[in-house]
């Protein structure tokens, strides 16, 4: 008999996990956009997550309208096994591979110069600049009540307000765990408006499941999953929960890759396998398997129209 596997991405109305600043400041914050790339096969599941933000400061004790850092407190099904900075380019690589199949660029226009060869140059390469960059992860070893318990602790002990038990409740009773991220300025204050560095996390995972509704209080906002693993997903349900695909987008149109191996995703992606190749046993020599790609996205999404019950599993084909 087949075995099927899920693959469970979570939609919760509930949490309140988005940038937070320590006491004494007044202040409100937005995610415009997050990106999140999961690399899952039986087992073991690897995570890229990164957004856009807005930050507005104001503590009238100091006068400030800066900070120098600012946490996420993120819940993940499992205690997190290990954490590493990530790069943007991970993600601009994934929309890159993603496009839809039969994309044509603009054509130049007639007062064009022309391109000989002569004349091609590689494109510069510019720096990506981060609002804020990842400075350290706190990981509660514990899961459910225990450790939603154990990082109000942590955030008490760096003078930072403690989570409210009803906005992490549908994951405290279904027994996850939490990280805090902090995020924190190169030089100086973080930027009030910017990208944050991505942050790779590693854990053991039975489905993949990623906590969506991590943005309460961004009335819309944009949203892109990357899902690379060895299932042929069937993705038809995920209008009703406003999100889509290439191909529910336009039935015309397919997305590039859709079965694709690691080395045609781009250099980001292939030093991200590389190193997880050499710490994780099970992700070595399948750099020429075929996986399966799948790009979920939202634009302009309207969290309030959201259910609080809105989970939605993903069953192979």
């Amino acid at each position: 008999m087949r075995k099927i596997v899920f693959l469970f991405i979570l939609f919760s109305f509930i949490l309140n996990a988005k940038p937070i600043l320590k006491n004494g400041f007044e202040y409100s914050s937005t995610v415009d956009k997050n990106n999140s790339f999961i690399l899952y096969l039986v087992g073991s599941m690897e995570m890229v997550f990164g957004f856009d933000y807005q930050l507005d400061i104001k503590n009238k004790e100091k006068n400030l309208k800066t900070t120098e850092e600012f946490y996420l407190l993120l819940p993940i099904p499992n205690p997190l096994k290990s954490w590493t900075k990530s790069e943007q380019d991970v993600f601009n690589n994934l929309e890159k591979a993603t496009k839809p199949e039969g994309m044509v660029e603009p054509e130049a226009t007639k007062n064009s110069k022309k391109i000989t060869p002569k004349t091609i140059q590689k494109p510069k390469v510019v720096p990506i600049k981060y609002g804020a960059k990842v400075a350290d992860v706190y990981k509660s070893e514990f899961i459910g009540q225990k450790a939603f318990d154990d990082v109000n602790k942590f955030l008490k002990e760096k003078n930072y307000s403690e989570a409210a038990f009803d906005d992490y409740k549908y994951y405290i009773d279904r027994k996850w765990s939490f990280v805090v991220i902090q995020y924190k300025a190169e030089k100086g204050a973080v930027a009030t408006k910017g990208t944050v560095e991505p942050i790779h996390l590693s854990l053991d995972a039975d489905m993949v499941s990623f906590a969506m509704r991590i943005f309460k209080g961004s009335d819309k906002f944009k949203t892109s999953v990357y899902i690379l693993s060895q299932f042929d997903l069937d993705l038809s349900d995920l209008t009703k929960i406003s999100l889509t695909t290439v191909e529910l987008e336009n039935p015309k149109q397919s997305q590039q890759n859709r079965v694709t191996i690691i080395t045609e995703l781009g250099d980001a992606v292939v030093r991200f396998y590389d190193k997880i190749a050499q710490e994780n046993e099970i992700f070595k020599d399948m750099e020429n398997n075929n996986l399966r790609l799948y790009h979920i996205y939202g634009k302009d999404l309207d969290l309030s129209k959201w259910d609080s019950n809105s989970d939605l599993y993903l069953n192979n084909k």
